[in-house]
Formats: C-alpha cells, sequence, structure tokens
C-alpha cells in the first residue's frame, strides 16, 4: 500500500471503560511539606500481580496515542505516551496491555533523563509489570511505548469486520478491553484527556465520538 492519511482527533474525555531542595543544619523545627514528603516517599507496591484493581500510587494524567490502522490485515501496531505521576519513588509498578507485543518502553524523567523499562505480561486478564532499569523518582515523567497487536476476533479491543468484501475496523472498550488497543491504566477511576492520531489507508475514514 502506497498511500496514506494522517486523522487527528483530540478529545477532552475519558478513553478508557476505555507530576528538592537540599537543606542545610538547623536547630529550628522544620515543618514537612506534602512535596517534601513525595519526594522522600518510597511506594508500597505488591510483588504479585493485583487481581481487582489496581493499587494506589500511580496515575495517568494524559495519554498521546498513535495507532497505524488498516482493516484488511491481521496486526495494527502504536505508540502510547502516558504521563504519569507517582506519589513516591519505585523501580517497578503496575498497568494493563493485553495480547500487545512491546518493541521499546521507556520512561522520560522531569530533568530529561531517559530510564529503560521492561514490560512483562503478569496475568491473563492484561495486568502488566513495568520494571525500571534503576529508581523512578516520585513526581511526574513520561512513559513511550512502541508496540504492535493483533486484531481482536472476538468484538472486544480493537477488531476487523468483514461484509460485503470489505473490511472495517471497530472498537469496544467496555468494561475492561481498552487494553487489548494500547497501553493504559485500564480502570473507569482514571478519567484523563487524551490526543489520538490514526495513520489509515488513503482509501479509509476515519470516525471517532468523545
Amino acid at each position: 500500500m502506497n498511500h496514506y492519511k494522517r486523522l487527528i482527533v483530540v478529545l477532552a474525555g475519558a478513553f478508557l471503560v476505555s507530576s528538592l531542595i537540599g537543606c542545610g543544619k538547623s536547630t529550628e523545627p522544620t515543618e514537612t511539606t506534602p512535596t517534601d514528603t513525595m519526594a522522600t516517599a518510597t511506594l508500597a507496591l505488591p510483588e504479585q500481580a493485583p487481581s481487582a484493581r489496581l493499587p494506589a500510587g500511580v496515575s495517568p494524567s494524559h495519554y498521546k496515542l498513535q495507532l497505524s490502522i488498516d482493516p484488511r490485515e491481521s496486526n495494527f501496531s502504536g505508540t502510547a505516551e502516558i504521563d504519569i505521576v507517582l506519589s513516591g519513588s519505585t523501580d517497578y509498578f503496575w498497568m494493563h496491555g493485553n495480547e500487545l507485543e512491546v518493541s521499546s518502553a521507556r520512561a522520560t524523567l522531569a530533568n530529561g533523563e531517559t530510564v529503560n523499562l521492561q514490560w512483562q505480561k503478569a496475568s491473563e486478564t492484561g495486568v502488566v509489570k513495568v520494571t525500571a532499569a534503576q529508581a523512578l523518582p516520585a513526581g511526574k515523567l513520561l512513559l513511550q511505548l512502541e508496540y504492535s497487536a493483533p486484531f481482536n476476533t472476538s468484538l472486544e479491543g480493537l477488531y476487523t469486520v468483514t461484509e460485503g468484501g470489505q473490511a472495517y475496523a471497530f472498537t469496544q472498550f467496555e468494561a475492561t478491553s481498552a487494553r487489548l488497543a494500547f497501553p493504559s491504566f485500564d480502570e473507569p477511576g482514571f478519567k484523563v484527556p487524551f490526543d489520538i492520531e490514526l495513520t489509515i489507508p488513503a482509501e479509509y475514514s476515519g470516525i471517532s465520538n468523545t
């Protein structure tokens, strides 16, 4: 296929359901601010994959998704940039992604430093353990993931249907099927803005809602 077009859709709704100062010695009492506490805290995350909700302490604040979709193929590919906030430092955390083949994963810290990440599926429900090459500090950071995945064949996630000789791609993200389409924190409690860019064949149209 030689001709593709890009469709940029900017949405302001939730896609799922589918963010130190050195101090000298002092004899005066000091008051600990929430920012100080967050900077020095360590996340106490479970070592085993959660069977229900994700543990507290890691939350997304924005998604930027790019999906390359051709309904005539068996697979699609994409990139996900997710702004997250850690309430404490950690070298691993839990999120969602089901049947995704992640080829690249890294985190960009607030100071611009890049840390490599390892993506490992931890349960059949799509819980994933993300492990960092070094401890990630509390605060804001950017996750950047490149991946591919098969189109779903059970009318879930991002799936295809052929009718009258024409191939179509649709999405169904309820209740926990968004994780079949892109890396995410696939819980209804996370309602954050997101941007979507679709790369599709030139003869196709991309349609979305809010």
